[in-house]
């Protein structure tokens, strides 16, 4: 759940800007920016962005710079729960995560494992209750539970940002193949900074008319 960078971002807001997006919806964010600066460079109002974020420091951090925004501290998984969280604080923050890693990171780290709430995807568009136009999903090696979590809900979000990466890191995680693969069902990739030999990319993805 890092930030993107400036210039990715905007190069994706370029690709929809013409898009009549009016709803956005950020999925692990860190500090909120990303939301930020897609709203203001879309014109989406305040009461339509909504963020989701279950690391409580970021969360909190998000709520008082942006109090405008929807903001949630659940995490989104493949079920209606709860479950066990990696709470990251610091510098790693945005390496926080539901999944655990095979590597020692997280022991390393200033990390708090926390129990937090979960929804699926198709629960929280009933939440939401409007239509989702775009999605910035980035969520540290859980892409494709978040995703299979929409149901057949997914073919209603419209445009769909998400990192994935090409090897594993997380235990259990599936990595971009098996993502590409989920989302080729419903919608077509439009655009991805995937460069050979990079550990994760970013890849935007249209729904299918």
């Amino acid at each position: 759940m890092e930030s993107l960078n400036k210039p990715l971002l905007t190069n994706i807001c370029n690709i929809i800007k013409d898009k009549k997006i009016k709803v956005t919806l950020e999925i692990g964010s860190r500090d909120g920016d990303d939301s930020n600066l897609v709203k203001n460079y879309l014109n989406i109002e305040n009461d339509n962005v909504y963020i989701i974020e279950p690391n409580y420091v970021s969360y909190n951090n998000i709520v008082s710079n942006y109090p405008s925004y929807n903001v949630y501290d659940f995490a989104i998984h493949n079920y209606d729960g709860h479950c066990d969280f990696n709470n990251l604080i610091g510098d790693s923050i945005g390496v926080s995560s539901v999944k655990n890693r095979y590597d020692d990171f997280y022991q390393k780290m200033n990390n708090k494992v926390t129990k937090v709430k979960c929804l699926t995807g198709d629960s929280l568009l009933k939440l939401i209750n409007k239509n989702i136009d775009y999605c910035q999903i980035d969520v540290e090696g859980l892409g494709y539970e978040v995703l299979e979590s929409f149901g057949e809900k997914i073919s209603s979000i419209r445009y769909i940002l998400i990192e994935s990466e090409h090897r594993v890191v997380w235990v259990d995680q599936k990595i971009y193949e098996e993502i590409s693969n989920l989302l080729d069902k419903t919608h077509n990739l439009i655009f991805t900074d995937f460069k050979k030999g990079d550990l994760q990319s970013n890849s935007l993805w249209e729904v299918k008319k």
